[in-house]
């Protein structure tokens, strides 16, 4: 084995790919729903400015906002309807979009307005699973990140590459990447991951709301 823990594994994979002039930044446990990524590398789209507003609402609200009509009224019942929520969540979502700069109510009345639109913090999302040799499991791990990723990888052992080799058929099939890590910090690239947009758009709004939290 080159490593003795996972953790020493994402430590090397995050050093090597690390650059202070880049625009790329990284995350360690990245939470999501659909189940936490050991690292995530994010290309970054927005100014820190816009990250820090998209940062300020919640995860879970981000989809929500980023559907509501943009400088068109609407009422309180059309964002309960629209987030599936009752009438005091929606509320609390309206009343947190204000505060956030991105909805204003219209004078005398009850109706809303969205002044601004939200803007992705990230140009590109890669979210990695790294393991020692369970390579099974990390695929099965990393196929739930195209949900809200454009890449998916899994990273190994390099030691470990020998038996997942034999199976580059299955990361093919899921469009995973593959590659192994030696402990000088070689990556060895046994498949390349189909690029392609999030399989969900709503958890790729909520994985930018995250990530503008994780930044500020």
């Amino acid at each position: 084995m080159e490593f003795e823990t996972e953790e020493q594994l994402v430590n090397l994979l995050e050093k090597v790919y690390s650059s202070p002039r880049s625009r790329w930044v990284w995350i360690r446990e990245f939470n999501m729903p659909n189940g936490i990524a050991d690292l995530v590398g994010i290309g970054l789209a927005t100014p820190a400015a816009g990250r820090s507003t998209l940062g300020h609402i919640p995860p879970q609200w981000a989809y929500t906002l980023h559907c509501l009509p943009h400088e068109e009224s609407f009422s309180l019942g059309n964002v309960a309807t629209l987030a599936n929520v009752t009438m005091g969540s929606a509320r609390s979502m309206l009343r947190n979009f204000g505060d956030s700069g991105f909805c204003a109510q219209i004078p005398d009345s009850k109706q809303w307005i969205k002044t601004r639109q939200p803007e992705p913090v990230a140009k590109k999302i890669v979210a990695i699973e790294a393991k020692l040799r369970d390579w099974r499991r990390a695929l099965y791990q990393a196929a739930q990140h195209v949900a809200y990723a454009s890449q998916a990888w899994v990273v190994l052992d390099r030691s470990a590459l020998p038996s997942s080799r034999r199976h580059a058929h299955e990361f093919a099939d899921r469009g995973i990447g593959l590659a192994g890590l030696s402990a000088e910090g070689e990556l060895d690239i046994v498949m390349q991951p189909r690029e392609k947009l999030p399989r969900r758009e709503n958890r790729y709004w909520q994985a930018n709301a995250e990530i503008a939290r994780r930044l500020m």
